[in-house]
């Protein structure tokens, strides 16, 4: 049999006046809280950052493909690119202007595989937004270079 004060139970009797949170357990909840959003934060940044470089990695092959289309139409206008420069200088450097990418510059790397096969590889290099060196690149081959 249990005793009752005043016609409650002893279990009530003791929460009748604690009704509330205490302040120490409002500040522990907010710690708890403010750790957890730290923790999506920094997965959001992370998040944002593979989405720009996949979107600049992107921007950079479309540029190299457009700048490998552009060296087989040169080749179907009858355009060569002469063995002077393959032995020679087998690197052109040409800064282009790319609007998303920072500091792109665009390079063909020619490269003689066999008589009559010539490797043309088109290779774009960029800063990511971190300022850090990026590149991409594509390269195909073209026969009857001479």
């Amino acid at each position: 049999m249990t005793v009752q004060s005043g016609g409650r139970s002893p279990s009530q009797a003791n929460w009748q006046g604690n009704t509330g949170l205490s302040l120490i357990e409002v500040m522990f909840a907010t710690a708890i809280l403010a750790i957890a959003l730290v923790g999506v934060m920094g997965s959001l940044v992370q998040s944002h950052e593979a989405n720009v470089t996949l979107r600049q990695q992107t921007v950079a092959l479309e540029a190299a493909r457009t700048a490998l289309n552009e060296i087989r139409e040169m080749r179907s206008n009858g355009i060569v690119v002469p063995d002077g420069i393959i032995k020679n200088t087998p690197e052109s450097v040409v800064s282009v202007k790319i609007p998303q990418l920072n500091d792109a510059t665009r390079q063909f790397v020619f490269t003689k595989l066999s008589p009559g096969l010539l490797q043309v590889e088109a290779v774009i290099s960029w800063r990511d937004m971190r300022g850090r060196p990026a590149r991409a690149s594509l390269a195909t081959a073209l026969g009857n270079h001479e």
